[in-house]
This record gives structure tokens, C-alpha cells and sequence, in this order.
């Protein structure tokens, strides 16, 4: 019949369903059945009206959003390059000045000054681990001795280091410059 022969399971599940769909149509085609199918059909209908609107109305939410963000693109790349512009500037000068100083150290420390003042080992250490941000070991009798660093390398470090942390409040107000900004602009 069917070119193939079908699992007898198949055939008495197909003769189950048949059955059970006539007693839904009997069931339904006399009162309180046909109540019963008719308020479900109600609700059916409210139901996939009530999805319908909901998903149009999340269509049009994300439509709304990605027309937000398109326009605040240009908004938010003119705070980009303002922020930047702003900051790269100041942060150049810092780096300038800072440049500036550390190659005028043998001006203002010079080596007869470095021979005058020997640098000692303990002092190298407690510039060391307050760099690295480390407790010292004990104190030991050789920190009085003298460490080979000279006083005008001693000024170039702290130079460079005073360079490098006055970077820091300059890249720190650069960042809620532009967080304001783009927050100002996220909540119109």
C-alpha cells in the first residue's frame, strides 16, 4: 500500500489518534464543549494578537536604540578627538619638561657635587624598595657604605620618577573628562 511496511505500533498509535480526535469534535460540537472551545479559541486568538504587538513593539524599541546610537556615534568620536587632542598636548608638555630636566642635571648637580656627596647603600635600598613598592630587610652594617650611584643619577631618577606620577593626574582627569562626556551624552 505504502511501498514499505509500516511498524504495527505506527498503525494502532494513527487508529488511537483518529479515535481520540473524533471524541474532541463530539466533545466540542454540544454545550458545555463547544463553551469551552470557544473560550479557548478567545484566548488562542488574544493570545497570538497579544505576541504579535509585543514583538512590533520590540521591533520598533530596537529600531528606536540603534537609531539612538547611530546618532551619538559623531558625538562621541568629536569627545574622542577633543579629549585626546586636549590630553595628548598636556601630556606631551609633562614629558617635555620632564625630558627637559633630567638632560640639565649635570647644570645643577655637578660632579664635584657628586664627589662631595656619596650616595650610600641604605639610601639606595629604601629608593628601591619605595619604588617597588617592597619593605626593606633589616638595616645591615654595609648600608653606610658607599653604594657607586652618584648624587646626579640620584637626580635624574627622582626627576624621571616625579615625570612618570605627574602623568598620572593628567591621564586621570583625561579619563573622567571623557566619562562625563560621554555619559552627559548617553543620558539625553
Amino acid at each position: 500500500m505504502f511501498g514499505f511496511d509500516l511498524p504495527i505500533w505506527l498503525v494502532a498509535f494513527g487508529l488511537k489518534a483518529k479515535g481520540v480526535f473524533n471524541s474532541i469534535v463530539t466533545f466540542c460540537s454540544k454545550p458545555p464543549g463547544s463553551w469551552i472551545a470557544a473560550a479557548l479559541g478567545v484566548f488562542l486568538a488574544l493570545w497570538l494578537y497579544g505576541n504579535h504587538q509585543f514583538n512590533k513593539g520590540a521591533a520598533h524599541q530596537r529600531q528606536v536604540y540603534a537609531d539612538q546610537e547611530a546618532s551619538r556615534k559623531p558625538k562621541q568620536a568629536k569627545i574622542n578627538e577633543r579629549i585626546v587632542t586636549k590630553y595628548v598636548y598636556i601630556e606631551g608638555q609633562t614629558k617635555w619638561k620632564t625630558k627637559y630636566i633630567t638632560e640639565r642635571v649635570a647644570e645643577y648637580v655637578t660632579p664635584k657635587d657628586d664627589a662631595a656627596c656619596p650616595i650610600n647603600r641604605g639610601f639606595v635600598r629604601l629608593h628601591d624598595a619605595a619604588a617597588q613598592n617592597t619593605i626593606p630587610g633589616s638595616p645591615s652594617v654595609s648600608d653606610g657604605e658607599p653604594s657607586g650611584v652618584t648624587l646626579s643619577t640620584v637626580a635624574e631618577t627622582v626627576a624621571s620618577n616625579y615625570g612618570t606620577a605627574n602623568l598620572c593626574p593628567i591621564r586621570l582627569k583625561a579619563w573622567q573628562e571623557w566619562y562625563r562626556d560621554q555619559k552627559a551624552l548617553f543620558e539625553k
